[in-house]
Formats: C-alpha cells, structure tokens, sequence
C-alpha cells in the first residue's frame, strides 16, 4: 500500500516491481484468509456486502489517485499500480473486519473487485484531460 504511489509516480520506470508487488498482495490476499468453513454458498448476502463495501471504501482514495494522476501524461501501467495502492487500502480494512475466510469468498468479493477496480481505472484515465503536460 505503501510502495505503490511511490513506484507509480516515481520518474524511472519502475512497473515490473509494482506489478509483482500487487501480485503478492493479491495471492496474500487471497490465501492468507482464517480458513473458517463458510456453510452458505458462495453468492449469498455476506459477499454481496464484501463487494459493495470495497467498492465504497475505495471510491475516495482512487478520486484523489485519479486526480493525481491527470498532472502526469498518461500510462496504463502507471494509471494500474496507483489505483491498486489507493484501493488497497479499502481491501485492508475490509479483509481485516470480515468473518468469511474462505478462498473463494476472498478471492471473489475481495481481490476481483479490487483489481477490477483497477481496470477501470485504466479505462478511465486516458479520457480524463492532462492538466499541465508538456511534450
């Protein structure tokens, strides 16, 4: 969460170590759960919430990271490794608080938002203005 912004917005391209790093956290993520059986299935209400509050949780973080990101020119791999450090910090604070541990809940209603989040980030970025940007 830490090193994304400053390996997205430093000067030398620096991608391939911030696109491992959001690997790790999402494998992390993903396997490192309590483990604790889930006896309701996998599309039922808690997931539901899981997914709405992610999403909610990361909405202010990736409005300041896309603001941000409009100074410089854009990037897709820039645009991805920012948005997913803004997000991860709605990730880790609903992975810390949510009583669900299995894999298939985390991995779908934790990490796929989060990356999907990401994604959209990419596809947004390009079709917001660049504010001070000379070539």
């Amino acid at each position: 969460m830490a090193a994304g912004p400053l390996i997205a917005f430093a000067p030398s391209p620096r991608g391939g170590l911030g696109a491992g790093l959001a690997l790790v956290a999402a494998v992390a993520v993903g396997f490192g759960g309590s483990g604790a059986p889930n006896l309701r299935p996998f599309f039922a209400i808690p997931g539901a919430a899981c997914l709405s509050a992610e999403v909610l949780m990361s909405l202010l973080p990736l409005g300041v990271v896309m603001w941000l990101l409009t100074a410089l020119p854009p990037r897709p791999l820039r645009t991805l490794l920012a948005t997913l450090s803004a997000a991860a910090a709605g990730l880790l604070g609903l992975h810390l608080s949510c009583p669900v541990g299995t894999v298939q809940h985390l991995l779908g209603f934790h990490v796929l938002p989060w990356l999907a989040l990401g994604g959209l980030a990419v596809l947004v970025r390009p079709r917001l203005r660049t504010r001070a940007y000379a070539p």
